[in-house]
């Protein structure tokens, strides 16, 4: 299912993501972002990812892994596919980061060089999955973990 999260206002941050549950954490897939002035697909692409950090660090969660799931490399093995960060080690307890803007700037750097064939890296605003670890998430349901994101639905 494809969400995109409320502000404190009401009004939508536009950048899309989808949730995925497993028996063992859940997938946080937040769209890529690019294109051209005037049609930019998810253009609040950094303040979704900020967001969505810090409302999981509300909530206790573990970030174990980030996976660059942009098209061409999904072919790709996990394990090459794996977001290396250069200031964090998995698991990351979200709710002692102290700046979710630095630590999503840090990804986005990062993301950019897994398999990139550029020496200064790639798009920084790839399509991402963020594997996260949330205490009695197997309780969890689509509807409950959207709420607790202050998610909403939006049709495909």
């Amino acid at each position: 299912m494809n969400f995109k999260l409320l502000r404190g206002d009401g009004s939508l941050i536009n950048s899309k993501f989808a949730v995925h549950l497993s028996d063992t954490w859940i997938e946080f897939t937040i769209s890529s972002s690019g294109g051209s002035p005037g049609s930019v697909t998810n253009p609040q692409y950094a303040e979704c990812s900020s967001s969505l950090l810090s409302r999981l660090g509300n909530l206790g969660g573990r970030l174990i892994g980030i996976i660059v799931n942009s098209g061409p490399l999904v072919s790709e093995s996990i394990t090459n596919r794996l977001v290396k960060l250069d200031n964090y080690q998995y698991p990351i307890l979200l709710q002692k980061v102290q700046d979710f803007t630095k630590l999503r700037s840090e990804i986005g750097s990062c993301s950019s060089r897994v398999l990139s064939k550029s020496v200064d890296g790639g798009n920084p605003r790839r399509k991402l999955t963020l594997l996260v670890v949330l205490s009695g998430h197997s309780k969890l349901t689509l509807q409950k973990i959207s709420h607790l994101v202050g998610a909403q639905h939006i049709p495909e």
